[in-house]
């Protein structure tokens, strides 16, 4: 029988089919309930406010190899582990972590905006406090080894110097600034600027520190 675009087909309950062995198939048995059966069994279950797996943990979403590209979540929206063990919860401009710790196994936890200004633990029982780039501050068993910090600082502060004096001196050069390419100067420069600034707070920290003592 040929159909019409306006031709409805009643199922009433009755499986809808789709493989030759017949264990895949759409059901509705269930008021305002569709099932998908896969392989003989029901997998997913569809009603008016759920897309669900028909069995706790019974499926996951993507795989290792077939991921999907984004996750599209509405305001206040919930991420429930485990029936409410752990959640993520997003207000406005703010995700508050519920129920449980946030484990970074030794990974960095980056705080400002290009990734320089970090805490990390990834020596036991110690954490190093780094900003623009260089480790400032390292707590070890409640305290800070100031003696140990002040001399990785004066380090930071010897490479530093030595940095900038070498940047100095090729711009101050002639022959370089008039016969490198402009992006390649203006790079130079950049970094000059970004150097003294490091510097800057290279020494405001060893005097901070020296106050410790």
């Amino acid at each position: 029988m040929a159909l019409s675009k306006a031709t409805l087909i009643d199922l009433n309950s009755n499986e809808l089919v789709l493989d030759l062995d017949a264990d895949t198939s759409i059901t509705a048995d269930t008021d305002d309930t569709i099932h998908f059966k896969i392989a003989g069994s029901d997998e997913i279950t569809m009603t008016a406010t759920a897309f669900a797996p028909s069995t706790s943990d019974g499926q996951a979403l993507g795989t290792s190899s077939l991921m999907f590209s984004d996750v599209f979540l509405a305001s206040g929206s919930v991420v429930n582990f485990n029936n409410g063990d752990v959640t993520l919860t997003h207000g406005s401009n703010l995700l508050t972590l519920d129920g449980g710790a946030l484990d970074l196994d030794g990974e960095e936890l980056i705080l400002d905006a290009d990734a320089d200004t970090s805490i990390t633990a990834d020596t036991d029982d110690t954490i190093h406090f780094r900003i623009g780039g260089s480790d400032l501050i390292t707590f070890t068993a409640g305290l800070i080894d100031l003696k140990s910090e002040l001399a990785r600082l004066n380090k930071e502060l010897d490479k530093n110097s030595k940095e900038i004096t070498r940047i100095e001196s090729k711009l101050s050069n002639q022959k370089f600034v008039d016969n490198a390419p402009s992006d390649v100067v203006a790079k130079e420069k950049a970094k000059l600027e970004k150097m003294i600034s490091e510097g800057e707070v290279l020494r405001e920290q060893t005097t901070k520190l020296e106050k410790l003592k």
